[in-house]
């Protein structure tokens, strides 16, 4: 998925998140504002920003500020907002969840609704274990950017709902994410499956004119194809693996770790998590002679545990790993840790960890 995007989109690409009126402001007053989704999983609130900073598996997210809205709003003379803010989600289709998925997905948020416009990705309280989801994640971003506006001294009247903006409606506001290589970074880190369909949808839009999972799983196929590696048997049924029929190797995994060298996108090693350090990885290998010294992407379902990155062991490795079987996520990490440790000695006697 982080290869077919970065080769797909470019590594420079940003998602553009604007707030557009019939018209501009006549003596500070505007009718209805409508919020329109770029589909930027990295849309957030202050609050959530910072609550992504005091946990070690985010806080190296580089988050959209959906506040910069605000303040353009302010900027752009913006007092009175008589008709509300009104979300557009339409860049893809509404479909929240991937019909497949096991509902123990849904119920322990590994994965936020889906959307065109994601605020807090989707959550309206995002605090374990009290979380809770967005019925409609247009109508929660659309209440979140009116009570940032609001706090700059905007008044705006009338409930948030959501809708689909009039064509030739004038931008008032807009803010732009963070280049895609650091939201890429950041989903390969935190394993972010939101982040993971969000941009499988956007490369149906782009490759396709259709934001559905199914366009952006074509796209994400053909892109590997493209980039020269063994998609024969590949099976996906979604973006970010939650899917438990989909099917790959080891081989395809290896090989999209090294396509960005022939291919000039960003190389994924400096994207991942790092043992000890950061992401998923942060609180494993700790003060062990790997601390520091593996990168890679984690992975984990019931009965699968994966494991694919770069080692700077006694020679420099690049690896994939997939292991199938009544595995717990307990014992899939041991597994994952009992690898690293055998390829970090290599060619040598194994370490004890």
């Amino acid at each position: 998925m982080a290869t077919a995007a970065l080769s797909v989109l470019g590594p420079d690409f940003r998602f553009e998140t604007k707030v557009v009126a019939e018209s501009r402001p006549r003596d500070g007053a505007v009718g209805t504002l409508w919020l329109v989704g770029s589909g930027d999983p990295t849309l957030a609130t202050p609050e959530y920003a910072q609550w992504l900073k005091d946990r070690p598996r985010y806080q190296l997210r580089q988050v959209t500020p959906l506040a910069a809205l605000a303040d353009g709003l302010a900027a752009a003379g913006v007092r009175t907002v008589a008709g509300g803010v009104v979300g557009d989600d339409s860049r893809y289709d509404r479909a929240r969840t991937v019909p497949t998925w096991k509902p123990s997905y849904i119920a322990a948020n590994e994965v936020g609704p889906l959307g065109a416009l994601l605020v807090n990705d989707g959550f309206t309280v995002f605090d374990q274990p009290i979380a809770q989801r967005a019925a409609d994640p247009a109508v929660h971003a659309a209440g979140e950017l009116t009570r940032l506006a609001e706090a700059t001294g905007i008044s705006v009247a009338g409930p948030s709902a959501s809708g689909i903006a009039p064509e030739k409606a004038v931008v008032l506001a807009t803010v732009r994410s963070a280049p895609l290589s650091d939201i890429v970074a950041g989903m390969l880190r935190e394993s972010d499956n939101t982040a993971a369909e969000l941009l499988t949808r956007e490369l149906g839009v782009v490759k396709a004119h259709d934001g559905s999972t199914a366009a952006g799983i074509r796209a994400v196929v053909a892109a590997l194809a493209a980039a020269g590696l063994p998609t024969a048997g590949l099976r996906l049924g979604d973006g970010s693996g939650l899917e438990i029929t989909n099917q790959i190797t080891c081989s395809v995994l290896a090989g999209a770790l090294r396509v960005p060298d022939r291919g000039g996108a960003p190389r994924l090693e400096p994207l991942l998590a790092v043992a000890g350090r950061s992401g998923t990885l942060a609180p494993r290998l700790v003060d062990t002679p790997l601390d520091g010294k593996l990168r890679a992407k984690t992975g984990s379902l019931d009965g699968v545990s994966g494991l694919a990155g770069f080692l700077d062991g006694r020679r420099e490795l690049s690896f994939a790993f997939l292991a199938n079987g009544n595995l717990s996520d307990a014992a899939g990490r041991l597994l994952q840790d009992r690898l690293v440790a055998l390829l970090a000695a290599y060619p040598g006697p194994q370490p004890h960890l």
